[in-house]
């Protein structure tokens, strides 16, 4: 569950974790799931720990692993254009959390090992308003362990596109249903395919989106990604010619904002939209691969350091933050339907957000 702690070496400010209840994060109708059986999944966290002895913790997005240095996610997780220095500052990527109680108290977090992101590159053509090019790739200061699996990405749309009845698995610690977290383990949940000119949120989803529909309905709900699970990835498993080689197809990215829920089956549309990878893949390899190129300069949007934190863990305590707005919740441009919103709002306080509505 996404839990903002703020904690000091005599007491926990409890009131938080009750605001927070508002912004927690996990899949609708998922079933439970580890990271054996999704060893590439990560979890992007804040983590701030004070001089005075306060910390502030919480989670933020899911992502997953391109290799032991670099994490790919989605751009509203980690832009400036959504969130705060202060956030991008102190963000960790946790590997393989299959449930976040293992990272709910003080005595897990401080034991537990914490990759401090030492580069943000978010594409250049990331529309915070529109929600396109929603995708980033955060690079490590320490390398992740050699036993930690690098995500499949698949070569063509055409291997996946319009091949008949595909399951597809997205996979986070969204909430199980809007406003609502049920559980603190990992979720998957089944989707399906829907056409692009179908998508429903301001005519036809630009070609680097995948649209989604639940593969089943449960409780009125359809399967669906929800709040909390942005910048996790939607599998794929391709079982000709290559049987059980699964591959990372999509990043989640927003869904159907007010006046639908998460999974609303009255929502005329694809209920979870995801950023398509194989359309990134020369970006993603220039980031990976070229360290100071032009591409990589022009990407990079900050450049988190421990000597920057320690201004912040110096002159700053916990209770400075806690109450700060953390993201933006832009919404789709104006079209025939409802309007959208990222699946990650807000990390410390439950700040009343505007989303554009769009008319019928």
């Amino acid at each position: 569950m996404r839990k903002a702690w703020f904690f000091s070496t005599v007491f926990l400010l409890s009131s938080l974790a009750i605001k927070a209840a508002t912004i927690t994060p996990y899949i609708v109708n998922g079933t439970p799931t580890t990271s054996i059986a999704h060893p590439t999944f990560a979890s992007i966290y804040t983590y701030a720990d004070f001089h005075d002895g306060s910390y502030l913790s919480g989670a933020r997005c899911g992502a997953t692993v391109l290799n032991s240095t670099h994490i790919l996610t989605a751009a509203h997780c980690v832009s400036n254009k959504d969130i705060s220095a202060f956030l991008q500052e102190f963000t960790i990527v946790l590997p393989q959390l299959s449930n976040q109680a293992d990272f709910d108290e003080i005595p897990e977090f401080l034991a537990t090992t914490k990759y401090w992101v030492s580069d943000i590159f978010v594409h250049p053509s990331y529309n915070d308003s529109t929600i396109e090019n929603d995708i980033a790739i955060l690079r490590l200061e320490t390398a992740l362990p050699g036993t930690i699996p690098s995500v499949n990405i698949v070569g063509n749309q055409n291997e996946y596109r319009g091949l008949a009845s595909q399951n597809y698995i997205a996979v986070g610690h969204g909430n199980t249903q809007t406003g609502v977290d049920s559980t603190t383990q990992l979720q998957q949940t089944t989707l399906n395919l829907v056409a692009n000119a179908l998508c429903g949120y301001s005519g036809v989803a630009p070609a680097t989106q995948l649209c989604m529909a639940g593969a089943a309905i449960m409780n009125n709900l359809e399967n669906a990604t929800c709040q909390g699970d942005s910048g996790g990835p939607l599998y794929w498993t391709d079982t000709v010619p290559n049987p059980d080689v699964t591959y990372q197809v999509g990043i989640t990215s927003y869904g159907p904002g007010t006046p639908y829920t998460c999974g609303s089956t009255t929502f005329p549309g694809a209920t979870s939209v995801f950023t398509e990878v194989v359309d990134y893949q020369p970006w993603i390899a220039d980031i990976i691969a070229n360290t100071g190129s032009a591409t990589e300069n022009t990407a990079r949007e900050a450049t988190p350091s421990d000597g920057a934190r320690n201004v912040y863990r110096a002159n700053n305590t916990a209770n400075d933050f806690v109450s700060q707005p953390s993201v933006s919740a832009p919404s789709s441009s104006s079209g025939s339907s409802g309007g959208s919103i990222p699946l990650w709002l807000l990390l410390f306080l439950p700040v009343i957000t505007y989303v554009r509505q769009r008319r019928l």
